[in-house]
Formats: C-alpha cells, structure tokens, sequence
C-alpha cells in the first residue's frame, strides 16, 4: 500500500512538470504569433494569439488544481481537495466551448470578406507554433490517463497544434492560390474539433460532480456481483460514485447471517478484491445488517434473495 501511494505521487509530481512546461512553452508562443500577426496584419495570428493567451490560464488553473488536489484530508475536508482536478477540467471544457463560439463568430464574415494578410510571415510563425505545440502535446500526452483535468489542458494544446496547421496551410495557399477565404474555413473545421473534446470533458466532468455512476460501470452488473457472494442474503442503499477521475467509490448495506461481525471478514475481503478488481472500486464501505429493511427505507429492492421451509416453524428463511 506504501509503494502505491508514493508511485501516485510521483505520477501527479511528473504531471504537474509537464503541465508547468506546457504553459510556459504556450505563454513564449503566444507573445510570438501576437507580435508576428501584428507585423503581417494577419487576424488569423493574432486570434490564435487569443487562443493560446486562454490557453495558457487554463493550464496555469490546471496546474493549481493538481497541486491543490494534493491537500492533506482534514477534519473539514475528509478527502481533501481531490475534486479540484474535475472543477479545472470542467473551466477547460467551458472555455473550450466559449472559444470555439468566438472563432466561428470571427471565421464566418471572414468567408465572405477575405482580407489579404503577408503569408510569408504568417508561415514561419505558425510553423514555429506548430513546433512548439508538438512538444506540449506529447509532453501532455503521456501524462493524460492520471486525471480529467489534464486530459481538458492536452485539449487546449490539441486546439493550438490544429490552429498551428490550419494558419500554417492556409498562409502556404495564399501565398500560392491567393485563396484568401481558406483560412476562415479551417477555422471552422478546427472550431468542430475543439468542440467534440470539449463536450466529452465537460459531461464527464459533470457526471463527476453529480455524483453520477463512472461510464465504465453498470450498477446492475455490481449489484448482481456482490449477490452472488456466498453469504449475501440481500442488498439495499447501494451508491456508486467518483472522488475524481479515477477514485471510484462504493457505499451499500448488506443483509448477512446474524453471527459476530469478524466471521464475515472474509466475505468483506472478498468482496473488497473483486470490486477493485472487476470495477477499479478501491474505496468501498459497507454496512452490515441481519434483518430485512422496511420497503420504504430501502433505496433498491434486495434482488436475489431466495427462501426455503424452516421444517421447525414454518416460517420463511433466506437462502444463500
């Protein structure tokens, strides 16, 4: 359990480096595309210069969410800070979206009234970008499966690269074709795209705050799961949720055989091991009860539950 915990933190340790990095190559970039779109008249530069300087507070934010998910419990925060990651990813996925309005807000007057830019500037600059975006995305990438939130910030950088190579090619035909109206329509195709990863991290980063069930878990398949273990009798009030983007949590009561608690440990064991271990469910509380709860305390029905003849009374038992 100790090496797991000091593995977590030098993942979060080499994200929060990447994220750092990321920001400061996309902060350098942004000064560049401003200055070099204020040179060449280019608004296509100077936009993505807009671009990049939301961007750049989004991983700024990213970065402070992910040291401050680091926070120790304590007695008022019971887990911490951990949902500040999810938080970040939800202002990247907003920002996203309010981004990806103002380019197409800019792109389609612009596919009607094409306005001439120097495309000899407007090509090195966004060739230069295109190298520098590169780095951050692969930086980012192999850092994006610890959390949400720097799955949004790689988003953010995806949009760069794609702005990189939409201003890129469209500074070359220009040049070449003098087609003029081609950038605003790679605009909009780069809009699209940052669009479609921007509605994924927001509804994931939602269901997270809302306490929604994880994707990758179907509450029948658990429930069914923890009934089939012998010497469950029944289940009720079973919750699914996530802490974060991959701190999965169980809580349920169980309805067990009346006998001391410590003879049903290795059930709890049991139990504990294959919902981490079918589920990715590390974090699990149950409740253990002996007598069926009234209808109307119960949050789901106690599924499963079948009954014989005690041949002495008469009366109905439950049957594992």
């Amino acid at each position: 359990m100790h090496n797991h915990h000091d593995h977590c933190h030098t993942g979060k340790d080499t994200g929060a480096r990447a994220l750092g990095i990321a920001a400061a190559l996309t902060g350098a970039m942004m000064l560049a595309e401003f200055l070099g779109g204020w040179w060449a008249n280019s608004l296509a530069l100077v936009s993505d210069a807009g671009h990049m300087l939301t961007d750049v507070g989004a991983l700024l934010v990213s970065l402070w969410a992910l040291k401050l998910a680091r926070t120790p419990a304590s007695a008022r925060r019971t887990f911490g800070l951990q949902r500040t990651e999810i938080l970040a990813a939800l202002f990247n996925g907003v920002t996203l979206l309010a981004l990806s309005a103002y380019i197409v807000y800019q792109a389609v007057p612009r596919l009607f009234h094409p306005e001439p830019v120097q495309s000899g500037i407007m090509m090195v600059v966004a060739f230069v970008g295109l190298v520098v975006n590169v780095a951050g995305f692969f930086l980012l990438r192999r850092h994006s499966g610890e959390n949400l939130n720097i799955r949004g910030a790689l988003l953010h950088v995806l949009g760069d690269l794609l702005s990189s190579v939409a201003v890129l090619v469209g500074g070359l035909f220009v040049w070449w074709q003098g087609w003029n109206w081609l950038d605003p329509f790679l605009s909009l195709l780069i809009a699209a795209v940052v669009v479609h990863g921007a509605v994924r991290v927001t509804r994931e980063a939602l269901g997270i705050l809302l306490e929604f069930v994880p994707a990758h878990i179907k509450t029948a398949e658990v429930e069914q799961m923890i009934l089939d273990q012998p010497g469950v009798l029944g289940l009720h009030h079973l919750h699914i949720w996530s802490l974060s983007s991959h701190r999965h949590v169980l809580s349920a009561h169980l309805l067990v055989d009346d006998r001391p608690i410590s003879e049903h440990d290795s059930l709890l064991a049991e139990l504990r091991h294959r919902l981490k271990d079918q589920f990715s469910i590390a974090h699990v509380t149950f409740q253990l009860e002996h007598k069926k709860c009234a209808e109307s305390e119960c949050s789901s029905s106690e599924k499963g539950v079948r009954h014989e003849e005690n041949p002495d009374t008469g009366h109905r038992l439950p049957k594992v």
